[in-house]
C-alpha cells in the first residue's frame, strides 16, 4: 500500500526518482561492470535525459549547460556528489578553463583505465594545447559531452575525434 502511494507520488510530479542511482554503492557497482540490467537501464535512462539538454554558456541546469555544467549536473543528480560551480569562467577562455581544471585536480585521481562516471579532460577542437573541455564516461567506452554547435552528444572514446584531443581520465575521490 505504501509502495503504491509512493509510486503515485512519482507520477504526480512527473519525475521517476527511482531511476536516479544513489551516491556510493550503485555508482560503484555500475563502475565495476555489473551486468544487472536494472542498473544499466537506469544509467541509460539518465544519459537519455541529459542528451536533451541544450548548450548554454555557464549553464548549470536542465534548461542548458556548458561542459562543466554537464559534469556538475551529472555528479549532483546521478551520483549525489556536490562539486564547485566555477561560475564566471567563460567557455571561450581556454586558459581560464585550463587553470580551473588544474586547481580542481586535488579532488580527482588520474586513472589510466576509465570507468563510468569518470571525468574526461581533453583539448578543445581546433588544435588548442590547453585542456579546456570536459566530458563524462558513460557506458564504459563512451564519453558524454556538450558543445556549442551540437549540444550534448555521446561518442566512443576510441573515435578519432576524441582520441585526437588527448583525453585524460580522472576519478573523483568519493568514487575511489
Amino acid at each position: 500500500m505504501a509502495a503504491d502511494a509512493s509510486r503515485a507520488g512519482h507520477r504526480q510530479c512527473g519525475r521517476d526518482h527511482r531511476r536516479v542511482p544513489l551516491a556510493g554503492q550503485p555508482a560503484r557497482r555500475m563502475a565495476e561492470g555489473s551486468r544487472h540490467e536494472g542498473q544499466r537501464a537506469g544509467a541509460v535512462d539518465m544519459r537519455d535525459r541529459f542528451a536533451a539538454i541544450p548548450f548554454l554558456a555557464e549553464g548549470r541546469g536542465y534548461e542548458g549547460c556548458d561542459c562543466w555544467g554537464l559534469v556538475w549536473l551529472w555528479y549532483r543528480d546521478v551520483l549525489r556528489i556536490a562539486l564547485p560551480r566555477y561560475d564566471g569562467v567563460a567557455v571561450d577562455d581556454p586558459r581560464g578553463i585550463d587553470r580551473v581544471i588544474r586547481i580542481a585536480e586535488a579532488d580527482w585521481t588520474p586513472v589510466d583505465t576509465p570507468r563510468d562516471h569518470d571525468v574526461v579532460v581533453m583539448r578543445a577542437v581546433g588544435g588548442s594545447r590547453a585542456d579546456s573541455h570536459l566530458g563524462i564516461v558513460v557506458e564504459t567506452r563512451k564519453v558524454m559531452h556538450t558543445t556549442e554547435r551540437l549540444g550534448v552528444q555521446v561518442q566512443r572514446l576510441s573515435s578519432p575525434l576524441i582520441r585526437s584531443r588527448a583525453p585524460r581520465f580522472f576519478r573523483h575521490h568519493a568514487l575511489v
